[in-house]
Order: structure tokens, then sequence, then C-alpha cells
């Protein structure tokens, strides 16, 4: 029998290892097909049928691929046309879809890439509408991995506070006094190209020669950059130029071919040739930059663009970007800016070629000018025509012909609603072709049509939109143009040109490529299910090695469920456990997994929730370094939608300048003296609760007059009553079990808001926290915060302030309850400054000992036990680097329990700690994290301590309380919000019967 046993329970091992891969092989298929029906169905169907009843329509979606056999169709016809050389719509072989379907759809029309919803944005106003927009509502569309290798993620891809940040380096190198000083290297280069000309000529029987300017441009574009951006080490930037070119036909072939998750981390042979010439990017510009920093002399870096760069970013001592933030904009510049020009020269000389009477004005102004001397700054400002032709042959062929935009919010944008992560498209080539604003004309090169500048060209002052518009516009464009209009001169001094016979006129761009639909679709599937898979087991294993190297361990990764099983298991062990009354140790039934593994890998350690790569930080400097990010290096971890739509995408949740925007109008209406206005009504709810407990007593026979109260659910009832009175009107628990609830919140909360909005009156939008809210959000008619947002945030204060305030107070009493002599003390210290008043905000200001009672208890059991960071970026943190999507976890209540940072009695009540204030209350001055701290600290914390403190007075003017003897001591994690499992049941009894 005990044979059997054993051999059965060997049996049963392998059974169930396969039962666990093939339910993991299952959930990975069932999430798949999910999100296929999901994405390619209903989606689509739904957002089509929301467009149409706003009178937007545009091609019909197919499964799969959308728009795309459509777009395929057209652009095949018109890539076999090859144009007269005098005709200059290039629209007939470039995005021909978009001069198909605006005639048939109107200027603003939806199509599908796939099933990415797209939405063609050509009227102008909607155009300088999207790119003029500050406040981050419309985000630069997401470049693929392999674009990022090869552009850099430099100025023209950041947002936010990283823009701002790369802008304020960048801008200074940029300025046309800076530039003019480069213009001696682009004439240098230029004076190369040109005798290498001259002498091919002079060997020519005729003195003429057929030249591929296309291919020479680039050539020269990249010998100017590499001089005017580096100077002295130019042959590394060559370097650098020439493993770009390289990369880009790699990155360029990759379009064509089927890709998978995860694709980009395995070893073929394009992924090896990509590597090793990021490798080689990467390394040379290290060198170059380093060897600048190392050489640095009294007078900087050096004035070409990366020491300009260098010098801004280093002002002050204050390094505003990193090593690798520098290598991205020296990619970005050295591609963008050599792509842009060769471009716009080859078709400069395309367009004089063919319009012989314009190459000879325009050799006439610059012999004006210039005579035959090299053009200095000054003279070159002097060639109004040779700029007239310029921005002509940008109008006609500009580099981008099409700008894409992404929405970051749900928004209302002209008459439309258009929500979240919709890709906008803005058809620069059709806009530069428009005859209502351009003329009858348009199709035509006549650069007389800029004599009075850009503004004044067209119809509309921002219709030129070759180097865009608004904040986001092309900060090298004065470079681009400054050069351009070098090269050119010095040209034009010396040669004249026509069109070889051999030219065809044909303007392509990338087409869009997509494999059959049928055949590829069930590929696709089969590859994406394979990829997860593998994705299951080589992305842990690659980032598990990755962190090894820099002496960072952890729980090992299964596959499919990461640690998950095993801190399952050790929080199964301590389920059922209930500490003594005395013991605040909460870390012995919250998260146990997180003690053991402190003692076996050390502050710093990598586990994971399934897939999911999580750093464990518990080191004071990395905390404080993670919390006080300023410029969007770790953002806020994403919530799950059902979280979000309670919680509201209010203030905690939104990020960068929607973050900055919410704050600006928040922050008035959270100031001290603001919510000293509020303690009346505090006062009102608490007294409520009093008079309530009050009755109860005195409906009591025992003599002794004391009654059982559950302390945890009152506090909750209270901080849900407060919060009404303080934002009006919010949906009772009754309603929101009853109702709908997303759609009530919303419909009530939004007529709240329009009533309060109609009632306005001269003094302002009343005391409470919307009505401040609301008077920030519309000073000076400028609404700064929608009425969607508005609801976010009230949702916001609503949950997080309650949810906040009624857990303060319910374990500030259980502490109060276990320690007689402080419940005493805090009483002596409220009858001493309130006597049996009411407090007022004066009173509360002086209860220093209920403060500190109150911090303490916030440190022991602080609402919120962990606190999650993400990787928004590769970062380096300390002297780990860490990648990009990792997310970051801060033990708090670990933290707050730390010996090292508190002393020998951190795990014991002991509220003189905070006697001196927070900062010094531990050896870190940021050691208190319940809050967080800044810049990100929560904005309700003044509130909340004012009505705790108001509550827990006017408790001890009245009574005097002990545990009930059925509390059992077990602080329980929801979600994670550390309640009392058992809930908090006290001994009340009246001081005065």
């Amino acid at each position: 029998m005990l044979g059997d046993c054993l051999y059965s329970g060997r049996l049963n091992r392998p059974v169930k290892r396969m039962g666990l891969v093939l339910g993991a092989l299952s959930l990975v298929l069932i999430s798949i097909l999910g999100r296929i029906l999901f994405r390619q169905i209903w989606r689509p169907y739904a957002i089509t049928n929301d467009f149409r009843k706003q009178g937007v329509t545009g091609p019909s979606y197919r499964f799969w691929s959308g728009s795309i056999e459509e777009i395929k169709s057209l652009k095949k016809a018109g890539s076999d046309l090859i144009l007269e050389n005098d005709c200059h719509d290039i629209t007939k072989r470039v995005i021909v879809h978009y001069r198909e379907w605006i005639p048939r759809y109107g200027e603003t029309f939806l199509f599908w890439v796939r099933s990415e919803p797209r939405i063609c944005v050509s009227d102008v106003q909607m155009v300088k509408q999207i790119l003029s927009n500050k406040s981050g509502f419309f985000h630069k569309m997401e470049v693929p991995p392999s674009v990022l290798s090869l552009f850099g993620k430099g100025l023209v891809l950041v947002e936010g506070e990283e823009w701002e940040r790369h802008r304020r380096v960048v801008n200074p190198a940029f300025a046309i006094d800076k530039l003019k000083l480069l213009t001696k290297t682009m004439a240098e280069c230029t004076k190369t190209m040109i005798d290498a000309w001259l002498y091919e000529t002079n060997t020519e029987q005729d003195r003429r020669k057929e030249i591929d300017v296309a291919e020479r441009f680039q050539e020269l574009t990249a010998d100017v950059i590499s001089h005017t951006a580096f100077g002295s080490s130019y042959k590394e930037g060559k370097e650098v130029f020439l493993a770009q070119r390289k990369l880009q036909f790699l990155v360029a072939a990759s379009f064509l071919k089927l890709t998978f998750p995860g694709s980009k981390y395995y070893p073929t042979k394009n992924n090896l040739q990509k590597w090793k010439l990021e490798r080689i990017i990467r390394n040379t510009l290290i060198s170059i930059i380093e060897s600048r920093l190392d050489s640095k002399d009294g007078s900087g870096f050096g004035n070409d663009l990366l020491g300009l760069m260098l010098e801004a970013s280093r002002v002050q001592d204050n390094k505003l970007l990193s090593m690798d933030e520098i290598i991205d904009e020296c990619k970005t510049f050295f591609f963008a800016g050599q792509e842009t020009t060769s471009h716009l020269l080859a078709w400069a000389m395309f367009l004089l070629s063919s319009n012989q009477d314009w190459q000879e004005r325009v050799r006439d102004e610059v012999i004006e000018y210039c005579g035959n001397e090299i053009p200095n700054p000054e003279m070159l400002s002097k060639l109004k025509l040779v700029t007239m032709v310029l921005l002509e042959t940008l109008r006609l062929y500009g580099p981008i012909v099409l700008l894409g935009r992404k929405t970051a919010k749900d928004i209302s944008f002209g008459n439309i609603n258009i929500p979240k992560d919709t890709n906008l498209m803005i058809p620069i080539a059709m806009i530069h072709r428009n005859m209502k604003l351009w003329g009858a004309d348009a199709n035509e090169f006549n650069p007389l049509r800029f004599e009075n500048g850009v503004s004044k060209a067209a119809t509309h002052p921002n219709a030129l939109l070759s180097f865009s518009i608004g904040p986001r516009a092309c900060i090298g464009q004065n470079f681009a143009m400054l050069e351009a209009k070098m090269v050119l001169a010095m040209i034009l001094q010396q040669f004249q040109f026509t069109l070889s016979p051999k030219y065809k006129h044909a303007p392509v761009d990338i087409g869009i490529h997509s494999m059959d639909l049928v055949l590829g679709a069930l590929l696709v599937v089969f590859i994406t299910i394979l990829g997860r898979i593998l994705q299951q087991i080589w992305r842990p294993y690659a980032i598990a090695k990755f962190f090894k190297k820099q002496g960072v361990s952890g729980p090992g990764y299964r596959f499919g469920s990461g640690s998950i099983e095993e801190f399952k298991k050790l929080n199964q062990a301590t389920d059922d456990l209930v500490l003594d009354n005395h013991c605040h140790d909460i870390t012995k039934t919250i998260r146990v997994y997180y003690n053991k593994w402190f003692s076996q890998f050390g502050k710093t350690f990598l586990y994971w929730n399934g897939t999911k790569p999580q750093l464990c930080i518990s080191d004071m400097e990395m905390v404080k370094e993670v919390l006080e990010d300023k410029v969007g290096l770790f953002s806020k971890m994403k919530l799950p939608p059902t979280v979000l739509a309670l919680l509201g995408n209010g203030l905690v949740s939104v990020e960068g300048d929607d973050w900055v925007r919410h704050r600006k109008v928040l922050n008035p209406a959270f100031a001290i003296d603001k919510l000293k206005f509020l303690t009346r009504a505090m006062a009102d709810c608490t007294k409520a609760l009093i008079e309530e407990w009050h009755y109860r007593i005195s409906q009591e026979q025992d003599r002794q007059k004391e009654i059982e109260v559950e302390v945890s659910a009152n506090f909750h009832e209270l901080a849900t009553n407060l919060a009404h009175l303080i934002c009006r009107y919010y949906p009772t628990k009754e309603n929101l079990q009853k109702w709908k609830l997303e759609k009530v919140i919303r419909n009530t909360l939004t007529s709240i808001i329009k009533s309060r909005l109609d009632s306005k009156k001269g003094s302002g939008l009343r005391t409470d926290l919307l009505g401040l809210m609301l008077d920030t959000s519309q000073v000076q008619h400028n609404k700064i915060l929608s009425i969607d947002e508005i609801i976010d945030e009230c949702k916001t204060f609503f949950f997080a302030g309650q949810e906040t305030t009624s857990l303060l107070l319910t374990w500030t009493m259980f502490l109060l309850s276990t320690n007689r002599d402080w419940q005493e003390k805090l009483r002596e210290e409220v009858i001493q400054h309130c006597g049996n008043e009411i407090p007022n905000a004066q009173m509360l200001s002086k209860l220093k000992l209920v403060n500190m009672v109150l911090l303490e208890a916030l440190r022991l059991y602080s609402p919120i036990v962990l606190l999650g960071r993400e990787t928004a970026k590769d970062s380096t943190l300390g002297n780990i680097k860490i990648p990009k999507g990792v997310a970051l976890m801060i033990p708090i209540a670990t933290i707050h329990r730390d010996k090292k940072l508190w002393g020998a009695d951190s795990n014991e009540f002991n509220p003189l700690r905070f006697e001196n204030g927070v900062s010094k209350a531990a050896t870190h001055p940021n050691a208190f994290l319940p809050f967080s701290i800044t810049p990100r600290s929560c904005i309700g914390q003044n509130f909340a301590m004012l009505e705790a403190k108001m509550v827990l007075a006017m408790i001890l003017q009245q009574f005097s309380f002990v545990l009930s003897p059925k509390y059992k001591h077990a602080p329980h994690e929801i979600v994670v919000v550390l309640h009392p499992k058992f809930g908090l049941p006290i001994i009340l009894r009246p001081l005065h019967v």
C-alpha cells in the first residue's frame, strides 16, 4: 500500500506539471483569440458606428487588413505612372488614397491600417489646432523600435517634460547667431564637392557631364553634418553616417518582413547585423562625446553643434541630459538634418533644371550679392529669390508628405468626439496643393507666391507645413535653409544645369505592404501565439541575465507564472495568522514574501508578476530618486480599466502635461487656507456620528453606560458623508448599487457641474472643493480642465480621500485603545486647547500630540503598503541600468520598519519620534512615505490630516475607549489598501453621563 502511494505521487507530479503547461498555453491562446475578436471585429465596428453618427465616413473596414487592400490597389495604379517633368502634382503617385478619398468623403474621414483607426485631417484650421496644441492632447505617433534605433529618441520623438528638457539643451545650438558661425564649414564642404564636379567636367570634351545630384547631395550633406556637428571629430562622425546608412537599409527592409511579438530579441541574421551597427554608432558617439568632455577648455566644449549642446546641457553643473539622451540627439540631427537638406537640394535642382528662366534669375541674384566670392551669412541673407525658390520647393516636394499625431485622451475636436489612441493623419502633400489655399496655380512652380513671406503666401497663414508649425516645429529648419542657400548659391556661381534625357519624373514614398488576407491572418495568429510563448521564456531569461550581471538577483522565473506561485504559497502560510494586539509588524501578515526575499537577495531584487519584471527597491536614496523624478523617467503604473472606472483618470494617474494642468487646477482647492473653510462641514458630520453614539448609549440598560461600536464601518460612513458635503450631491451607496454605475456617476456629476457653472455669481463658485476647482479651471475664461476631467477628479478625491481618512482614523483608534497613556495625553491636550467647544482651524493647529500620533499611525499602518512606478525608458538608477517597462516596487511597510532608518524601536508605537517634525523622525529625511514625496506627493494630505484631527479631537472630548475582547488583530490588504481583516470593534464609554 505504501509503495502504491509513493508510485502514485511520483506519477502525479509530471501530470500536474503537464497540466500547468497546458493550462498556461490555453490561457495564452484564449487571451490572444479574445484580443483578436475584440480588436479585429468589435472595436472597428463600434468606432465606425460612432464616427458615422457624427457625420464622419470613409472606406469600409475589412477584417484584419482594414483599408490596406484598397490603399494597395490605388497605390499600385499610381506606381506605374511616369509624370511629365512640368507636372508637380505628386499625389498622383504618392498618398494616392488621400487624393481619391478626400473628394469622396470630405476633408475629414476615417480609414483603417489593419485594426488601427486613422482620421484624415486636411482642414488647415483643425491642423493648426493639432500642431499648435501645448496641453499634450496630441502626441507623436509611436515609432517602431527599428526606426527608433536609427533615428534616436531625440527632440523629434520625446513628449511632455522630456521634450522641454531636450528643447532647452538643443535650442541654443540652433540659434541663428550660432548657425552663422557654421557657414564657413558648410562652404568648405561644398567647395570640395564643386571642385570634384569641375574636375569631372574638365575631362569631357564639351565640358558637359551627367551627374546624379541626389546621390552627391547625400554625400555632401553627410559631410556638412559631420563637420558642423562634430568639428574636429568629423572623421568619426562620418563613420557614424556610414553605419547609419547601412542601418537605414536594414530598417527599410524590415518593413517588408513579417514580425511577431518578441522578434526584436531573437538573434536572426538581420538582428545580428542591426545590433552590430547600433554598437558601432553608440560606441563611436560615446568616444566623441567623452573625448570632448575630457578636453573642455576655458571657452567651452567647442562651437560645433555637439559642443553647443554639451555646453547647454552642463549649465551650472546641472546635467540636463544623460549620455544616452545626448547620443539620441546626435542620431536625430545627424539623420534628420542630412536627409532633409539633401532632398531639398535635389528637388530644388530639379525645379531649376526644368525652369531655366528661374535658374537665370536666381543666378543673377547670387552674382549681384556674392560675385564670385564664397558667400557669407550677410550675403546669404540678401538672397530673397533663392529663399522663395527653396520655399516653393518645400511646398511642392516637401521631404515629408504626411504628418501623424495620436490622441492622448478622449477629446472633442472641432465638432467631432475622437477616442483616445486614434491616429490623426495630416496629408501635407494634399494641403500644399489645395487650390482654396494656394490659388488656381497650386500645382505649378511659382516662387513669387512667397514674395511677401510665408504667412501671406496662401489664404491661411499656416498653410506651409514642410517644417510643421507651433511648439513642435522643426528646430533645424534654419540650419537646413542656411545650408541649402549656401550650396545652391555656390553651384549657381559655377555651373549651368539641365535635366538629363534619362531622367524619369517619378516621385515615390515607401509603400504599405501586407500579406495575403486569409493565409496572412492565420499565419500571424500562429506566429503571434508562438511569439507569446517564446516571449514567456526568452525575455525573462534575457532580463534576469541582464540584472544578474549587475549583481541584482531574485527568486527564479517560472514559465507562465513568474514568481506568483512562490508568493501565493508564502502568503497562504500566514493567511490565518492573528497578531498580538501590541505587535505592529504587519509584514508578518502582509506581503510576507518581501521579508523572505530581503534576507535572501538584499534591498534590491528582481521578481516576476507573470511575465512582468518587477524590481523591488527599498534603498532610500533610490526611492527618493524615483519619487522625485521630474523628467518623466519613472511614470505611474497603468491602472486596470476597472480601477480607473472607480478612481477616475484624475491627478493620481495622469502624467506629463496632463498632470501639470490638473495640478494647476487642484492646488488652490487644497491650499491650507481654503481647507480651513471646510472645518465646519467636518465638525457637523462628526457631531452627527457622536450624537448617534450617545443615543445608542442612552438606550442601554446597563449602568456602565457603554456600547460596542464597529468604528471601521462608522468611520467609513463618516468619511463618505464628509465627501458628500464637500463634493456635493454624489450618488448614494444605495443608488450606486441600484443604478448603472458609471453612467449614473457621470450624468449626476455633469448635472452638478453644469448647474454650478450656470449659477456662478460674482463671488465665485462657492467654497467647497468642487467650487474651488471650478473657479481655478475657469480663470480668465480659459477652460483648463474639461467637464470629463473634472468628473474624473471628483471620482478621485471622493474615493481616495474617503478611503485614506477612514483607515487613518480606524488605525489611530486601535493604537489609542491599546496605549491608554497616550489616549489620556491626547485628551488632556484637546481639553487644554479646545475645552468642550467644537474645534476650529486655529485650535486644531495647536494639537501637536494629536498630530504626532496620527503620523505614527500612518507610519505603522499606512493605508498604502506598496507604491509602484514603471521605467518610461531605459534608465540608470543608482548604479543599476534598468530597461524600459520594468515595474519599480517600493515596499512602504518594510521601509517604515527599517531599524537603520527608524531605530531599534521601529516596530513599536512611539509618537515622540515625530517631536521635531517628519524630516527629523528618521535618519533619512524622506523615510516617511504614506503620502509619497514631491513632486507627486498626495495633494490631499492636508485635507486628510485636518479631517482626522477634527474627528479624533471631538471623540476624545466625549468618550474614552478600549478594544473589544472580540477584536482579532489581523491587518489585511485589499488590493494595496490596509484594512483590519475582522473590523475594529471598540468599547465606548461617555466621559459625561
